[in-house]
């Protein structure tokens, strides 16, 4: 209840300037919520070369940054930056911004300004706009899809396998398998794909559900990010980074308790623009 009460909060927030993409040419690179060998992706990359970056609303400056200023305790990882803040205590940050582009001279910014251009300052595998949004009242991390327009998306999110993890090894699991009773670890290599391009470019989904014999067991939804006791978690259900990620694209889903029978699991993905891919499996468990 709490989470949908933040996500209606943010658009009630942004009625009267509607929220626009802050860059001209929209090329999606990394989504909200991915893995970052050991911690969450806190937003969104966008990529398009040395593109003008606007701001995705009006504005006033909270902080700017440059790599050649004297701030050495500052997250130097994000390469020049700059913070705007907007309506009800929502922030947005740009990072990675080409070096001796960024506009630090006005201390307000409308929509038409821009905050510089797309670089590779800081640690950044090549030029790309890193944007965050943070709730700085609810102290949380916004999913950027929550509150930008929608981008048109036909590509499905994948699931290539499920695995389960019990007292032995780790088992890939296939239709018709029979199994011994006990408690397991379900986990799911999953991914969504970039579609305009012709090879393989992941992307973490937005939603993952897992289902036993009709009833939800788990939900996975990148939405919003928030610390707690000393780490990010995911506001919905409280899981952190080692709580949910394996690998890069392998997820913990749950814990069952195999009972004799026939299961029946059912794995359901989804992105932000709505394709849903889906698999399941039926096995039986004996003693």
């Amino acid at each position: 209840m709490r989470n949908l009460f933040v996500f209606i909060y943010l658009l009630l927030s942004f009625t009267v300037n509607a929220l626009e993409w802050p860059v001209e040419k929209i090329i999606l690179t990394a989504t909200f919520g991915e893995s970052r060998q050991n911690h969450f992706h806190t937003g969104i990359d966008l990529g398009g070369g040395e593109q003008t970056i606007f701001p995705i609303s009006p504005g006033e400056v909270v902080f700017a940054y440059e790599k050649r200023s004297d701030y050495s305790s500052l997250p130097v990882g994000l390469g020049n930056f700059i913070v705007l803040q907007h309506q009800e205590g929502i922030r947005s940050i740009y990072c990675h911004i080409k070096d001796d582009t960024l506009k630090r001279l006005l201390t307000e910014f409308n929509m038409q300004d821009p905050l510089g251009t797309i670089g590779d300052s800081g640690h950044s595998q090549g030029k790309h706009l890193h944007l965050s949004l943070i709730d700085s009242e609810m102290k949380t991390i916004i999913n950027p899809f929550l509150v930008l327009p929608p981008l048109t998306d036909r590509q499905a999110p994948v699931i290539r396998r499920l695995f389960m993890k019990g007292e032995g090894d780790l088992i890939e699991l296939r239709e018709g398998d029979e199994l011994k009773t006990g408690e397991v670890h379900i986990l799911a290599e999953i991914y969504d794909l970039r579609e305009d391009v012709s090879f393989i470019w992941k992307l973490a989904p937005y939603k993952i559900l897992l289902y036993v014999n009709g009833q939800e067991v788990n939900q996975v939804s990148f939405n919003f990010l928030q610390a707690e006791e000393g780490r990010l978690v995911l506001s919905d259900t409280r899981e952190g980074y080692g709580d949910l990620y394996v690998s890069d694209w392998i997820y913990k889903l749950g814990s069952l308790d195999l009972t004799p029978g026939e299961t029946h699991m059912q794995v359901f993905t989804r992105d932000f623009a709505g394709n849903v891919s889906q698999r399941e499996y039926f096995f039986q468990v004996k003693n």
